[in-house]
């Protein structure tokens, strides 16, 4: 049991690149992998697609004017307030607020691991899939809000992490700046990116 333990953090260590961590923030983000109970190895196929070696994860001061113009969300997670807490790159960077202490850091990269699943093992039919939940009353009619081509507040691409933290973890967030992730949502997010979703797919599409 230890065993196959050890080689599941190791796993996880080739996923996300924590080299250029102190040896006190590396040991806060290995403690945020582990309360994450999705399998980020599922996503070394479209790491690989998209060049990307590993996750690399780095902390600093996210205020500044670069930090600003990529991300522009404000957030208030688990009693850490601060302006820009976490930053997701889509070449594959994590950034954390040096303003995090250890729980802020779990919350925070939970957040910012859920745009790298987006991003890596998401298809378009996927996102449709879960956007289809956010749909209060829905029927034959009914569109699915786009994943990022509404209102900021609206974008479904934000709400999904707030999802994916709640489906994966057991941390506590706050998503009122973003559509309300109800129970449908979760369970829509958990079915999606189970193994088996992937395989039925697989499945349909090689009958057609």
């Amino acid at each position: 049991m230890v065993g196959r333990t050890s080689k599941a953090l190791a796993s996880r260590a080739m996923i996300f690149d924590l080299s250029r961590l102190t040896i006190a923030r590396r040991e806060q983000v290995e403690r945020a992998i582990r309360s994450i109970s999705f399998d980020f190895e599922r996503l070394r196929p479209g790491m690989r697609a998209q060049g990307i070696r590993a996750i690399v994860v780095a902390f600093g001061d996210l205020d500044d004017a670069g930090a600003r113009a990529a991300h522009r969300l404000r957030r208030k997670v688990e009693g850490e307030q601060a302006s820009t807490l976490g930053l997701w790159y889509t070449d594959g960077r994590i950034a954390l607020s040096n303003d995090l202490n250890d729980l802020g850091v779990r919350v925070v990269f939970a957040l910012e691991a859920a745009h790298a699943v987006d991003q890596l093992l998401l298809d378009d039919e996927a996102r449709q899939e879960i956007a289809q939940t956010y749909v209060e009353d829905v029927g034959p009619s009914a569109r699915a809000p786009a994943w990022w081509d509404e209102a900021y507040e609206d974008q479904i691409g934000e709400a999904f992490m707030f999802a994916f933290v709640q489906a994966y973890t057991t941390h506590s967030v706050r998503d009122v700046e973003f559509r309300v992730t109800t129970p449908r949502v979760i369970a829509a997010v958990r079915r999606v990116l189970s193994p088996g979703y992937a395989v039925t797919k697989a499945l349909r599409e090689a009958r057609r």
